[in-house]
């Protein structure tokens, strides 16, 4: 037994209405989320709230349950009592549907932020020889294609991410992101060790992290991060001369920790500098 069409109607606009509700509901947490992430990932938020299986998955089940009512809305002054019945029981279905997976995708939108030391490792993590080699090649050959992938490599994202935090006045972040860097580094240099392979693009492409990170620093006369990226670069060193890795795979590298200890002069940042020599020596 079908109600009649008065109630099917009445029905059909109080979904509509809940509808309307859930994607203000998701939308006002999004942004929420957006402006949390922004703190750390700078322009990277937005592809860090869509990195969520289940932001993905609700955006999708929203889109086809507006286009479904939208067809149906157009319809339902006209539409067979049947045809009113079948999309009426649609749309609420669609509607509980949505209203479901409103509670995991709020928590999963509301808790990404503390999983900042994770997924800053797992971009660190993403470095290998072929992103490398695609920072050595747009270096050497800079084609118009080749800088916009460079706007998306994980050595690039997490520089920018380190100078905005840093701007932010975050002193966890940075620490961070240099120590992923330090740990996957250190790796690949073992790999280059044990593959007799040339490191220098390695040490180059790294740079494209650490300079930004030296001139904020410099900037922002952050004497801890000047310390943190000599205590790096020292035992970075160590590292180079345990896997055998000619001198000239670091002439690059040595550069930066020289410019870098220059300009932190330079600013007069004594205790910075002072400390930078002891790690080193």
């Amino acid at each position: 037994l079908q109600p009649p069409d008065e109630t099917l109607r009445a029905l059909f606009s109080t979904a509509a209405e809940v509808l309307a509700s859930i994607i203000g509901v998701s939308m006002a947490v999004t942004l929420v989320s957006l402006q949390m992430l922004r703190d750390t990932f700078a322009g990277y938020a937005a592809r860090e709230v869509l990195r969520i299986r289940e932001v993905r998955q609700t955006f999708a089940l929203y889109v086809w349950t507006i286009f479904v009512a939208m067809i149906s809305l157009g319809r339902i002054t006209a539409a067979p009592h049947g045809e009113l019945y079948q999309s009426t029981v649609l749309l609420i279905g669609l509607v509980g549907a949505c209203l479901a997976v409103l509670g995991p995708t709020v928590y999963s939108v509301l808790t990404v932020g503390r999983a900042r030391a994770a997924r800053i490792e797992e971009l660190a993590q993403a470095v290998d020889w072929k992103n490398v080699s695609l920072l050595a090649q747009s270096k050497r050959a800079p084609v118009r294609s080749v800088v916009e992938e460079i706007e998306e490599h994980p050595l690039y994202a997490l520089g920018e991410i380190t100078v905005r935090s840093m701007r932010e006045r975050d002193r966890i972040t940075p620490a961070l992101v240099l120590a992923a860097l330090e740990r996957r580094l250190a790796a690949l240099l073992d790999e280059a060790g044990r593959t007799r392979s040339d490191a220098r693009d390695l040490f180059e492409a790294f740079l494209y992290a650490f300079w930004p990170i030296s001139k904020a620093a410099v900037e922002l006369r952050s004497d801890g991060v000047v310390e943190n990226l000599a205590r790096m670069a020292a035992r970075i060193h160590k590292n180079a001369a345990r896997n055998h890795l000619p001198w000239h795979n670091l002439i690059e590298f040595n550069e930066f920790l020289s410019d870098t200890i220059q300009a932190a002069a330079s600013a007069g940042m004594t205790r910075g500098v002072r400390n930078v020599v002891w790690a080193i020596e």
